[in-house]
């Protein structure tokens, strides 16, 4: 794809608590945001909206340049607890004004509800689903069997592999954890 890859560890500008956002993704006109959650109470979308709001905003260089397009998108995904009790797997919100109904259709914001897809394993047509069943596995077997012989599946679960032979890689991720 031809994005890149931004400073994940943005932060919202929130004095008394250091909220950051875990990915961010850009290309000329878009960027996508994506949070990974394991819960997902009111609180936490208020937190990833700011996100949303922020990014949106930083998009355009300069004041006389707001004519430009840009789009932002918001990729919630949510490991198991929601207050809405939502189990049907993906969610998608408009923003719309109250009044006149009228689209904004620069931002837009989905949540994935990861729970659904626990135990889905590729069978030839469900990348997607697999690839969220991927997120929920506990263990190198777990994600060996949700694979199968999805090919990208394969890369990823190489290339997690070399991620786990990799000591600089691992020192960082255990600092990041003890921190």
């Amino acid at each position: 794809m031809d994005y890149t890859f931004h400073d994940q560890e943005l932060n919202s500008g929130n004095k008394r608590k250091d909220f950051r956002l875990d990915i961010l993704l850009k290309k000329n006109d878009h960027a996508i945001i994506i949070e990974a959650n394991t819960s997902y109470e009111e609180r936490t979308r208020r937190k990833n909206y700011s996100y949303l709001y922020r990014i949106a905003g930083s998009l355009y260089e300069k004041g006389e340049n707001y004519d430009k397009k840009v789009k932002v998108t918001l990729i919630n995904l949510i490991k198991d607890y929601c207050k809405e009790d939502k189990k049907q797997g993906l969610d998608a919100y408009e923003f719309r004004s109250e009044k006149y109904h009228n689209l904004i259709e620069d931002i837009e914001s989905y949540e994935i509800y990861l729970e659904k897809y626990k135990g889905i394993c590729y069978n030839g047509d469900n990348k997607v689903e697999a690839g969220f069943a991927l997120l929920l596995a506990e263990d190198y077997e777990e994600a060996k069997r949700i694979v199968g012989d999805w090919k990208e599946g394969k890369e990823i679960l190489d290339e997690l592999g070399r991620l786990e032979q990799n000591d600089e890689f691992n020192a960082l991720y255990n600092a990041e954890i003890v921190q």
